[in-house]
């Protein structure tokens, strides 16, 4: 968290942000943009794409806080092409392939400008807290697992020295993860069509088929408040570009990464929100194949 001046009227402020990874970002629980799988894939150790956002109408007069959310996405990509290696099998003499860079990394800097002339600056450093996401496990194709459990309440926003209670210091790097950084300035990816099922599979009991009617690259809205969940229940998603005439969901087909089965599983906590969607995956597919519920 971090404070403006009470006396002093903010003319302008501008948030430049980017990460190691995907990410999302909110001043005083507000999402400061609508991007997805952002930033963009570089080679990052070459260079990582920054975002400079205007973010005036965000901020309150005194106290703020700037929270973040990070994921893999294509920085610390080890699921999707790399083959799982057996870590307790014999150590040969080839060296395993991976895409990962390591783990997400961030850093952003707050420029507050008042209408008196003078300015703060606000950036990520060693007193910045952090703390495990409900996301447990994640990959840009492979999908999320999400435990609504784990949800710490009130995480992005002004809340007290109590909440905070189980939150660690983050890691400051010795070191640059890159070479340099660059503003982002191609065009962003972002949600532009809502596409619905055009028909409904139930190839067997409790398995449930929406076919999209299409092969798009997206990711699901799930209507929690219709499934009625229990605790700890947990549903499951997986996705395909075909299914059978029963509505028998394939995901044989794999395109660049074949070994990959792309699977959403969301756990259930009983003060879930009214709907779920994935934060650091994206999916192709035509088929939606949902399970663990059972309509009577």
């Amino acid at each position: 968290s971090f404070t403006t001046s009470s006396d002093k009227k903010v003319l302008r402020a501008k948030l430049h942000s980017t990460a190691g990874g995907y990410y999302e970002i909110f001043i005083n629980g507000q999402k400061v943009d609508d991007r997805l799988a952002d930033p963009g894939q570089t080679d990052f150790d070459k260079r990582i794409l920054y975002n400079t956002d205007e973010v005036t109408s965000l901020l309150s007069q005194g106290q703020n806080t700037i929270a973040v959310h990070l994921g893999s996405g294509w920085y610390d990509e080890n699921i999707a092409f790399s083959k799982w290696a057996n870590p307790d099998a014999a150590k040969g003499k080839q060296i395993q392939k991976t895409l990962s860079f390591g783990q997400p990394k961030f850093i952003a800097q707050l420029e507050v400008v008042y209408a008196d002339g003078s300015s703060d600056i606000i950036a990520s450093n060693e007193k910045w807290l952090s703390h495990p996401s409900p996301i447990l496990k994640e990959g840009l194709f492979s999908g999320e697992l999400y435990d609504a459990n784990l949800v710490v309440k009130d995480w992005n926003i002004n809340t007290s020295a109590k909440n905070l209670a189980n939150w660690q210091p983050v890691k400051v790097l010795n070191q640059w993860p890159t070479e340099r950084l660059e503003p982002q300035l191609l065009p962003p990816i972002r949600a532009v069509k809502k596409v619905t099922p055009i028909k409904i599979y139930q190839p067997k009991k409790n398995v449930w088929v929406f076919d999209f009617g299409q092969n798009f690259t997206g990711v699901p809205t799930i209507n929690l408040n219709k499934l009625k969940l229990k605790p700890g229940q947990a549903i499951h998603m997986r996705y395909g570009e075909w299914a059978d005439i029963d509505g028998n969901l394939s995901q044989k087909s794999g395109g660049g990464a074949p070994l990959l089965k792309q699977v959403d599983t969301y756990i259930a906590s009983g003060n879930d929100q009214s709907t779920w969607t994935p934060t650091f995956t994206w999916h192709g597919f035509r088929f939606m194949e949902l399970t663990g519920i059972d309509f009577k």
